[in-house]
């Protein structure tokens, strides 16, 4: 695998992207090696995205929280927020609840009944607030380059659980194979599964197993090591997505504009790439321009004689600027750029 930095890899936002998720089921999947921006090594990157938020079309787009970079993000003050005015509206709603069923137990039906209507708002406006803030509340979420059975290679999306149940496997391949379990042509597939739906949803990962033959006919399972596709081998510093580059930062200063709402993208505007500066030409020494000859016209009764004036010396021409070398972090701010 190429360690150079792959340029075309960072203008990954503008490709089409492969996204892969774990949907319920069970599916296979070969995480591969770290790659793009400041990955230190690692093949995930973390993200929490905020949704629930609309574009000038209509549509919905993420945007990512700001509380990591700046310490304080103002949708995530608003789900706060709104998680504390629901649970004072389910208390006053569950209070309001056991109030009416004491006035059953004294015979005021009437009061009862006006109370419950009452006590069941409060818990309506509970739930409706919790979605609310549910429907804002920043999502974490990992993704990594993947690769799965059909040769195809794309961004595989998966919650901390899953995450931290793929360390625990790679720790135990590593430890068992000595090899790296994310490289292109010694690493191995695992088995994401999700069961259930809601908050009821559990994910589980494992790895993919093959059954081996032994030469005395014996059956064992076997770690799946199967190749990666060609393709994805040969090509992988062209093919993997730079997920460090995926998302723009925003401030808490935008988001707040966007809380209140202003279209996303109208609040965070892409810029375009900005062109690298043309070459100044280096400044070159002229010499002074020579001042045309002088006609002396001397008053005599004498015949009128024109005398030329001496030429005047040339100044001779000073060395020429040579430019310094261009700076190298300046060449690479303009390839980041």
């Amino acid at each position: 695998m190429s360690e150079a930095l792959n340029l075309d890899g960072m203008l990954s936002s503008r490709r089409d992207i492969t996204r892969f998720k774990v949907t319920e089921g069970s599916h296979i999947f070969r995480i591969l090696p770290p790659f793009g921006t400041n990955h230190n090594n690692v093949p995930s990157r973390k993200i929490e995205l905020h949704w629930g938020f609309t574009k000038k079309d209509g549509g919905l787009s993420p945007v990512l929280c700001s509380y990591p970079t700046e310490g304080f993000c103002p949708i995530c003050a608003k789900v706060k927020e709104l998680e504390s005015l629901a649970a004072t509206l389910l208390a006053q709603g569950n209070k309001e609840m056991a109030d009416a069923a004491l006035l059953l137990t004294q015979m005021d039906q009437a009061g009862a009944d006006a109370l419950r209507a009452q006590a069941q708002g409060n818990l309506d406006k509970s739930d409706a607030t919790l979605k609310d803030a549910g429907r804002i509340k920043a999502r974490r979420s990992y993704l990594l380059n993947a690769a799965n059975k059909n040769g195809e290679l794309g961004i595989l999306e998966i919650t901390k659980t899953a995450v931290d149940a793929l360390v625990c496997l790679m720790k135990q391949y590593v430890n068992r194979y000595g090899k790296n379990p994310t490289s292109l042509t010694q690493g191995c597939w695992f088995v994401f599964n999700r069961t259930g739906k809601g908050y009821n949803t559990v994910y589980t990962v494992e790895f993919n197993k093959k059954m081996l033959t032994l030469d005395d006919g014996e059956q064992v399972e076997k770690v799946d090591t199967e190749a990666l596709s060609p393709n994805i081998i040969t090509n992988f510093d062209k093919l993997a997505y730079d997920i460090h580059k995926m998302y723009i930062p925003v401030s808490a200063v935008d988001l707040q504009k966007i809380l209140a709402g202003a279209p996303v993208d109208e609040v965070i505007v892409k810029k375009p790439k900005e062109q690298a500066p043309a070459p100044v030409a280096a400044p070159v020494a002229v010499a002074p321009a020579a001042k045309p000859a002088v006609t002396l016209i001397i008053p005599a009764s004498k015949p009128e004689v024109k005398v030329a004036a001496p030429k005047p010396v040339l100044a001779a021409p000073a060395p020429a600027v040579v430019p310094e070398a261009d700076d190298l972090d300046d060449i690479m701010s303009i390839l980041d750029g």
